[in-house]
């Protein structure tokens, strides 16, 4: 091989044609990972909601509920009326209420209570009486309000009767004193009464012009407002309540 022979380049491998587009595929993407905490914080957000919500609900059923008078859009609640009553008269209840327990505990201690058996006999007599029930209803006590009513009193009467003894005749002589008609103290007795009304006049002429106005149709109270001096006037002529005896 001379120096002036080209060399001449070896022959390559057939080349692979490229391609001048890659093959399409199909794009497939990873699933979503849902996260626990949120699904959690929705479910107690979507469940304190629902509580706020029935919660005021229920908050303004009992409010209605509450209710007992309304005046030109002023609502008046049971607290507000019990608070008022306890203000009024809160303390001489609760000295009753402390009066009468220790009057109970008394009587168990001395064995003179009423036993259960008594209770109910008695509360069994008064349930007789007609429109019992709408008495007790209007009262706003119930039947074991009342029961412990008639414990309360039924054991004052045998603190205060448990030394006393009484004989058939002197039972009798009270029970007579009682019933009488000209006993004005009498206590299974009312006597009869009157009422008057007057027109007290300071002359003839006076009581002559009252006359004659009852006469004409006016009305008594008005007579008596106009003509009379005595301080019955104020009441139209009416004085007190005359009981015989």
């Amino acid at each position: 091989m001379s120096l002036t022979d080209t060399a001449k380049p070896a022959a390559s491998a057939p080349t692979r044609p490229l391609a001048s587009a890659r093959a399409p595929q199909t794009a497939m993407r990873a699933p979503r990972r849902v996260n626990p905490f949120l699904i959690g914080a929705g479910f107690l957000l979507f469940f304190a909601v629902g509580v706020a919500a029935g919660s005021l609900i229920m908050r303004q059923r009992y409010k209605t509920r509450d209710v007992i008078v309304a005046v030109n859009g002023a609502v008046f609640t049971k607290d507000d009326l019990f608070r008022q009553m306890e203000r009024a008269s809160g303390p001489q209840t609760l000295r009753q209420m402390v009066s009468d327990e220790m009057r109970r505990q008394y009587a168990r201690k001395l064995g003179v209570a009423p036993t259960s058996a008594q209770v109910e006999a008695s509360y069994a007599e008064i349930s007789k009486t007609p429109d019992f029930d709408k008495m007790l209803a209007s009262s706003g006590m119930t039947p074991d309000e009342l029961k412990r009513d008639l414990a309360t009193g039924m054991a004052k009467s045998a603190l205060v009767t448990r030394n006393m003894q009484a004989t058939e005749a002197e039972e009798r002589q009270y029970y007579q004193e009682n019933i009488d008609r000209n006993n004005v103290r009498a206590m299974f007795y009312t006597p009869e009464s009157a009422r008057l009304a007057v027109i007290v006049t300071p002359s003839e002429a006076t009581g002559q012009a009252a006359a004659q106005a009852l006469q004409a149709g006016v009305a008594f109270p008005k007579v008596a407002q106009k003509y009379s001096t005595d301080d019955s006037k104020r009441r139209g002529g009416l004085l007190p309540l005359v009981v015989r005896g």
